[in-house]
């Protein structure tokens, strides 16, 4: 009872007396049954407490319904943050331009954003890549409305594609079409549809407000059974040897706090190999996520699972095509060096 009574944070004094405490209450349980639903509560309690002295870090997202991001919340549901003392808070920020910004600003810790939004390293913001997330571009594809007469990227000609920003991966991976079919970079018409979440990108195609999309499969897969949309083209086949998601993190973090940036990456990277293993848990949380059925994550899973990097090494082949992106989308005048967007100090990551 006076467990029962008095404040969780009281109690939590060390792991040895919380153990001591889970032991205690599940003893009063067997002894008076009656007292089930108070000490069950404290048990929940315990359990979903953060684990003593895990440091807290804001990461930001450059979207809010990428399925490479949900590392994040797979990672906090398997507690594998908690294993190496990470507390983290996830915030969707709309796209590349808003993620150098909160970088910029010292708003967050960390970044999952796209490859090209290095490029803005090089031009003053205050962070560097540590590692890559994703590869090649299988969580990219071209999304079109169920019934349109689009039937091939060859027929987006002067179509107009939503994207995030101009300046962002989903802007750059439009114009990658174009340039691959012989338009020119201006060959599709860029509509910029920020960050205000997946109903906004969808309502403008059904609006018509857009005739496409660029986004995460897992939408197209999502729209399809509802007869409203699909996927027209995976865009690993205008793209390859790429960097589609990075983790970025602020200078002041990696000079002042290495060991915090080691703990985030063996988090990150530990939680990709549980995914890569246990598929039905992975499909499961996703799901929760982005409130989508079990089958769309499924397609998704298999589709994008093998573009996840299980290291974070910055492979030369795809850093080349990476700066390529940065001068053809004008966010650089010249290919920069790699010291100018990231850093190999913490890669390949060992967990």
């Amino acid at each position: 009872a006076d467990y029962a009574c008095a404040p969780l944070g009281s109690v939590l004094l060390d792991g040895v007396q919380e153990k001591t405490l889970k032991g205690d209450l599940e003893l009063t349980l067997a002894r008076a049954p009656f007292l089930a639903p108070i000490m069950r509560a404290v048990l929940v309690g315990l359990a979903g407490a953060p684990a003593r002295g895990a440091t807290k870090v804001v990461v930001g997202e450059a979207g809010s319904v990428a399925w490479t991001f949900t590392p994040m919340e797979v990672g906090e549901a398997e507690g594998i943050w908690a294993k190496y003392g990470i507390e983290p808070k996830v915030i969707a920020l709309g796209g590349g331009a808003k993620v150098a910004q909160a970088l910029t600003a010292g708003s967050i810790d960390i970044a999952l954003t796209g490859g090209p939004v290095m490029g803005f390293m090089a031009k003053g913001v205050p962070a560097k890549g540590v590692a890559v997330a994703a590869g090649e571009p299988h969580s990219m594809a071209v999304v079109v409305p169920y019934d349109s007469p689009i039937k091939s990227a060859a027929e987006v000609k002067g179509k107009k594609m939503g994207v995030t920003t101009v300046g962002s991966l989903t802007a750059w991976m439009t114009r990658r079409i174009a340039v691959s079919e012989g338009w020119g970079p201006d060959g599709i018409k860029l509509i910029a549809l920020g960050g205000g979440g997946l109903e906004t990108y969808i309502a403008a195609l059904k609006l018509h407000e857009v005739d496409a999309l660029m986004l995460d499969p897992a939408v197209g897969y999502a729209l399809q059974e509802k007869h409203e949309g699909r996927n027209l083209v995976d865009m690993s086949k205008f793209v390859k040897h790429f960097i589609t998601h990075v983790i970025l993190v602020r200078d002041g973090l990696i000079a002042k706090k290495p060991e915090l940036v080691e703990n985030f990456l063996k988090g990150w990277f530990a939680t990709i190999a549980f995914m890569r293993t246990h598929k039905a848990d992975t499909v499961a949380i996703t799901s929760r996520v982005l409130k989508q059925d079990k089958y769309v994550m499924s397609q998704t899973y298999d589709r994008e699972m093998p573009e996840m990097s299980t290291n974070g090494v910055f492979e030369p082949s795809a850093v080349k095509t990476l700066k390529q992106s940065l001068v053809e989308m004008h966010i650089l005048s010249r290919m920069p060096k790699d010291p100018a967007l990231f850093t190999t100090r913490f890669v390949p990551v060992k967990f």
